[in-house]
């Protein structure tokens, strides 16, 4: 569905959309108030605790949305670009309805009810991509792509409001005072973390435009769909498995690298691939209109290989009461970041904010291993036991599936989407072969937390430690 959009759309209709949603993402930091991670990480909360953080989330959000629409014309003169305000409404009515649903799912995900979530998960895809292809059919352009959004996100929202049956509540001093002492950590982490991962759009898209700006926002989605997609799932459940082993440090630092180590074994050869194949994903599937942006996708790759793993450790952290460790996080990530943004993409255009995601990454993944060394005794043995398994593996794959490909353009003029596909099989049959030998264990683990006969079936025909 998101390939068929892209066919139809223009880099434009993204960018048009990208200058906006970086406002109304803002927002939704601010209202959120770390309010999630509270309900989900946190020590267990009374009803009537949640009943307030439900009514304190209703009304934040309703009040940044209205914020957001007051904001409008300021939006408009800041990038100098007429017709935002319509844009800014619209997404300010969905960032209201995401409101109601925040505490309600963050309660869900506590309870470890993910075939709810995932129900509301799924429903709000679906809702949002058969809304957009429609729209878009129809000439709709990029507000095609708002009310896919609005209808998504309204599906979800009273799916989890009917199963969770939690009523708001007035929020009161005497309630949440008691929680103000992590949320501030959280609130701070929360704000800087998003003042720094979105200023390649408010930085990027004043110096670019909208044009550029919607292709490399668009190779962004299409980098972070192995993310998304595939191991979505791990990173989900993250915080509901490390609230229940708040307090037991060994043992959620063993879940933490059970969790990298499952995500590694999808996500790097994942990214491997798509790396290699790059050119024959844009040429042939996305259409010409993206080549220019190929260079972008590869690096955006290169980065996405890290962010589960940052993503579940940093959720480790919270969990082990490490949330000053995170918001120190955040805050070295919006010092460093946005000049890096600004820097880059004057000189590179938007390769250079690509780029721009490498400068910090080292030293960011440093800081998180030694912090969670700290908290739970994890060594760097045992990170590179976990890691260098699955970073093997993918690359001897990407060495045949590159080979295969660098055969395939030579030899003759095969079309693009037909060397796509022989790579994809070829890949896929390599590092099955490899995953079953070298990942027995991870894929055991993973079979096993599986209620299903086939699942418990496979198991038995993994070969043994």
């Amino acid at each position: 569905m998101t390939i068929a959009l892209a066919r139809i759309l223009s880099p434009a209709d993204y960018g048009y959309l990208a200058l906006v949603t970086v406002f109304t993402r803002c927002g939704r930091i601010l209202a959120e108030s770390g309010v999630s991670n509270l309900i989900v990480l946190g020590p267990e909360l009374q009803r009537g605790q949640l009943r307030q953080l439900h009514g304190w989330s209703i009304a934040a959000f309703g009040s940044i949305a209205a914020i957001l629409v007051l904001c409008g014309r300021s939006i408009e003169r800041y990038y100098g670009t007429h017709g935002l305000v319509p844009l800014v409404a619209a997404l300010a009515a969905g960032l209201m309805i995401e409101g109601f649903a925040l505490a309600p799912l963050a309660a869900l995900r506590r309870k470890m009810a993910f075939k709810v979530v995932s129900t509301a998960d799924i429903l709000r895809a679906l809702g949002d991509s058969l809304t957009c292809l429609c729209l878009a059919l129809i000439g709709a352009r990029y507000w095609s792509l708002v009310f896919g959004y609005l209808a998504g996100v309204t599906i979800q929202t009273l799916l989890i409001l009917w199963n969770a049956r939690l009523l708001p509540a007035l929020p009161t001093l005497a309630g949440l005072t008691p929680l103000a002492g992590r949320a501030k950590h959280l609130v701070t982490a929360s704000i800087a973390g998003f003042l720094a991962q979105n200023a390649d759009a408010y930085l990027g898209g004043r110096i670019l435009g909208a044009h550029a700006l919607g292709g490399y926002t668009y190779m962004m989605a299409l980098a972070f769909a192995p993310i998304e997609k595939i191991a979505g799932i791990l990173t989900y459940i993250a915080p509901s498995v490390f609230g229940s082993l708040r307090g037991d440090r060994p043992a959620l630092g063993r879940a933490t690298l059970k969790l990298v180590s499952a995500s590694a074994m999808i996500i790097v050869p994942a990214f491997v691939g798509l790396i290699v194949v790059a050119d024959d994903v844009v040429a042939g599937v996305l259409g010409a209109k993206w080549l220019p942006y190929v260079s972008v996708l590869r690096v955006l790759c290169i980065q996405g290989i890290f962010v589960p793993m940052m993503v579940t450790i940093d959720t480790a952290l919270i969990a082990a009461d490490g949330e000053g460790t995170f918001a120190q996080n955040s805050m070295l990530n919006l010092l460093i970041l946005p000049p890096s943004f600004l820097l880059l993409s004057y000189f590179f255009g938007p390769l250079g904010l690509a780029l721009a995601w490498l400068v910090p990454l080292p030293f960011l993944i440093y800081r998180r291993v030694s912090a969670l060394r700290v908290a739970t005794g994890i060594l760097g043995a045992d990170w590179l036991r976990v890691v260098g398994a699955s970073t093997t593996s993918a690359m001897a794959m990407g060495a045949v599936v590159y080979v295969i490909r660098e055969l395939l353009v030579h030899s003759s003029a095969i079309p693009a989407v037909t060397r796509l596909v022989i790579c994809t099989i070829a890949g896929m049959a390599m590092y099955g072969a490899l995953a079953i030998k070298v990942h027995a264990a991870e894929i055991r683990w993973l079979l096993g937390s599986m209620s299903h006969p086939l699942a418990a079936r496979m198991v038995t025909l993994l070969p043994t430690a």
